[in-house]
């Protein structure tokens, strides 16, 4: 259904691309579906450049592109980013991810305790340490361990059911091995976000492995991009009390995002 929207925004020419991609999203938030035609009159901008836009947004799976119309990317829309094979997802926003490593090593010290969790996001980050002073590192993923075998870190993975998808430990024994360990830091991924800032799975069991490594550690860093912001899987495995820092990309999380980010004291970090 299309808003109604009666006023204009400043001029196309004071606003630039990334402005233009963070107001298409946020009137997404308030009315899900718009034509291109309303969405060009409301940012002020030609048809072509509104086209663009949407272009981009439609690549990163944030809105979902119809005939004349654009619409909010909903979890329906990107389950199936969801369940790709790790094969896949490692190879998937490569630079993005590589740029969120990059920036987590600010936080990483000398003889630092961390948590990793599974997923692509995490084999970006077990890169970066190769390079890093010894530090000891905990962690479920199955690749990340495999690749820091060969340096000078102390390394445990958990042992437990092997999720071949996530190329991971998953299951009551996973959670038992990491809840032996309090560490530093944790750093973890999402597959979706929700309104509340809760951070979401789709396998409960693999939602289980990333309590255990939240509730053992002294501080959270959550890597996520920026699409993760407009979608959420079913199960709930942290809130927004339990997150301290977020490394992203632009676009900036929509306004109902970052005034809970601001709530809860978070620090907001963008890798680019």
């Amino acid at each position: 259904m299309a808003c109604p929207w009666k006023q204009k925004l400043e001029s196309g020419s004071l606003v630039n691309m990334e402005n233009r991609k963070q107001k298409i999203l946020d009137i997404l938030e308030t009315c899900d579906e718009i034509t291109i035609k309303e969405l060009s009159d409301r940012l002020d901008v030609s048809l072509v450049t509104i086209r663009k836009d949407v272009s981009k947004l439609e690549a990163k799976g944030m809105v979902v592109r119809k005939h004349g119309s654009v619409a909010k990317a909903t979890t329906t829309h990107n389950i199936f980013q969801q369940f790709l094979p790790y094969r896949l997802r490692k190879i998937t926003k490569v630079e993005e991810k590589t740029k969120f490593a990059a920036k987590v090593m600010d936080y990483i010290e000398p003889e630092d305790t961390i948590f990793l969790d599974a997923g692509s996001s995490a084999l970006a980050v077990a890169n970066e340490l190769l390079e890093k002073e010894h530090i000891s590192i905990v962690t479920n993923s199955i690749c990340a361990a495999n690749l820091l075998n060969d340096s000078n870190h102390s390394v445990y993975l958990a042992g437990g059911t092997v999720l071949s998808r996530g190329m991971c430990t998953i299951g009551s024994e996973a959670e038992s091995f990491i809840r032996k360990f309090y560490c530093k830091k944790a750093i973890i991924s999402t597959t979706g976000i929700r309104k509340d800032l809760s951070l979401t799975v789709t396998l409960d069991t693999e939602a289980g492995v990333k309590k255990a490594i939240i509730e053992s550690a002294e501080t959270v860093i959550l890597l996520a991009t920026d699409d993760k912001f407009y979608n959420s899987s079913l199960f709930e495995f942290c809130d927004a009390s339990q997150i301290d820092i977020i490394i992203t990309n632009y676009p900036s999380p929509p306004p109902h995002i970052l005034r809970i980010i601001e709530e809860y004291d978070i620090l907001l970090v963008y890798a680019d």
